[in-house]
């Protein structure tokens, strides 16, 4: 696999909304633009850090950052948010958890379009197809959960042979081209390449056939609805 930033544009995603929030790398200035329904949500927390940064205050906007990851039950997604924030600002993750695999997201692309699928430590997962469907997953299911720990176990081995990626995010992959990104609070590990030498890849074959089986299973799911 190709370990670099891909600077080619590749095709646009079914729902490029949902998609961009899967990366949790907003800077704070775009989370600030999201207008929560409510206002005790932990959103509400990413407003207010952004009004202290705006005014100077960064110590404040970073406390307003760490009081969002002291919630309880925050999901995987905000999570990883808050910490892209904190990295804004200055601030790093502790050693013994800024590279731990919370969420990867693997991307393929063909000629029908892209095709999006992440999953997070929370046991949660979210697919895009070129067809317009997209399957959000948050419900208890053990056979979904096996699925997300095998990939989430599978990307420890990207973790261990790659650094963090800083930057704008990478393009999405041109057609027969696919990429892996894994999250941590450090921030992603993103390595792009074609989609036939990435499937006998070392590290991203696994990824791929472990993602294409989540992929069956959720699609299975939201079609027995």
């Amino acid at each position: 696999m190709i370990w670099f930033r891909k600077k080619s544009r590749g095709p646009a995603s079914s729902h490029p909304e949902v998609r961009d929030s899967l990366f949790g790398d907003e800077t704070l200035a775009s989370c600030a633009e999201v207008i929560p329904d409510d206002p005790d949500t932990p959103w509400a927390r990413l407003h207010a850090a952004r009004a202290s940064q705006q005014v100077g205050d960064v110590r404040q906007a970073r406390a307003q950052l760490r009081g969002l990851l002291d919630l309880p039950e925050i999901e995987t997604r905000l999570r990883l948010q808050a910490w892209t924030c904190l990295r804004e600002l200055g601030e790093q993750p502790p050693a013994d958890v800024a590279s731990v695999e919370r969420g990867v997201v693997i991307e393929t692309a063909d000629a029908d379009g892209l095709r999006t699928l992440a999953v997070y430590e929370d046991m949660t997962a979210c697919l895009i197809e070129p067809s317009g469907l997209c399957v959000d997953w948050v419900t208890p299911d053990e056979a979904v959960h096996a699925h997300v720990r095998r990939i989430l176990e599978l990307a420890k081995v990207v973790l261990a042979k790659t650094d963090p990626v800083h930057g704008p995010r990478e393009p999405a992959p041109e057609p027969g081209h696919a990429s892996i990104t894994v999250l941590t609070h450090a921030g992603p590990h993103t390595g792009s390449d074609e989609l036939a030498r990435l499937e006998h890849d070392a590290m991203g074959g696994p990824l791929l056939r472990a993602a294409a089986a989540l992929r069956r299973e959720l699609v299975a799911r939201r079609q027995a609805r």
